[in-house]
């Protein structure tokens, strides 16, 4: 088994669950083009494209200005899924 760092673990399984299911989205601040920060997204946005990893903008975008987001304006999205994790599910392990 390779050893992985954290950041290079979680882009990998990111990446897997991207790959075997369409309707999984990264959905973040600062998960874009750049991949983020410590760049757990790398590479995501340019293999997935911008329908499956969003942006999500910052609290404050700049002195006085606010970003806001219509309560439950995410809540369409469980609604949509096709599969939704049931409460208490647990990872597939037979892998």
């Amino acid at each position: 088994m390779a050893k992985l760092n954290m950041v290079k673990a979680l882009n990998l399984a990111l990446l897997e669950e991207m790959e075997r299911d369409p309707d999984v989205l990264v959905i973040g601040e600062d998960v874009g083009v750049d991949g983020g920060v410590f760049r757990v997204t790398e590479d995501l946005h340019r293999r997935f494209g911008s329908n499956r990893v969003i942006d999500s903008p910052p609290d404050g975008i700049g002195k006085g200005d606010q970003v806001r987001i219509a309560p439950g304006s995410t809540g369409g999205l469980l609604a949509a899924a096709s599969s939704p994790a049931p409460a208490g599910a647990k990872a597939d392990e037979s892998k």
